[in-house]
């Protein structure tokens, strides 16, 4: 498959062929999966395992909500899917129970063309440290937050797993995660390597 890369932001609107080419690629994805989790069921019980099926489910449900594209029309990041070298990218928002938006921040996916690397990315907190600085601001999505990366890797029957924390603008990991993947995702794997706990944090 070759490299693509879409993006969908509705408060701008778009044509139509382009939100048919998105929800094309974001109807795969889902049944992308939907297999990745039928085949994680079949893998060695384990922590681990179970961490990461509750993972899956639970971004299955939000991308089928973030379908419902009316009720996301004030979000600031677009929607985004990439296909680059070896990586899957997507973004997508966390919903509650009755499919409204849970936080206007993206939370991002980074998955292995073998679909045997998953990487959750995930905001935990907004670092305010100046807040006259962050008042005056006129855009609040350059918080310097911090974010929450969970790291699954599928090897045959056995899933192993690993955490990091990292701190940056929002933006910059928007920006990193879609346009600088393999330099990101070899900065996450050097912290899951060094052992790293997930209380640390580190600035890219």
């Amino acid at each position: 498959m070759n490299d693509i890369d879409i993006s969908l932001k509705y408060e701008n609107g778009m044509e139509i062929e382009e939100e048919n080419l998105f929800f094309e690629y974001h109807k795969v994805i889902l049944e992308d999966l939907r297999r990745i989790s039928m085949k994680v069921v079949d893998c060695t019980d384990s922590e681990k395992k179970n961490k990461l099926l509750s993972n899956l489910n639970k971004l299955i449900d939000d991308l089928d909500a973030n379908r419902t594209y009316a009720e996301f029309l004030t979000i600031f990041f677009p929607f985004q899917i990439c296909i680059h070298g070896n990586y899957l990218i997507f973004s997508y928002y966390k919903t509650v129970e009755t499919s409204e938006l849970y936080t206007e921040k993206p939370s991002i996916i980074i998955i292995t063309r073998d679909m045997k690397n998953i990487y959750f990315i995930d905001e935990i907190e907004v670092l305010i440290q100046n807040v006259e600085e962050y008042e005056a601001c006129s855009n609040k999505y350059l918080d310097y937050s911090r974010y929450y990366v969970e790291f699954f890797r599928v090897r045959g029957e056995t899933v192993s797993a690993n955490e990091c924390t990292l701190e940056s603008y929002t933006n910059t990991i928007f920006y990193d995660s879609f346009n600088e993947i393999e330099s990101i995702v070899k900065k996450i794997e050097k912290m899951f390597d060094s052992n790293i706990n997930k209380k640390d944090a580190f600035s890219f």
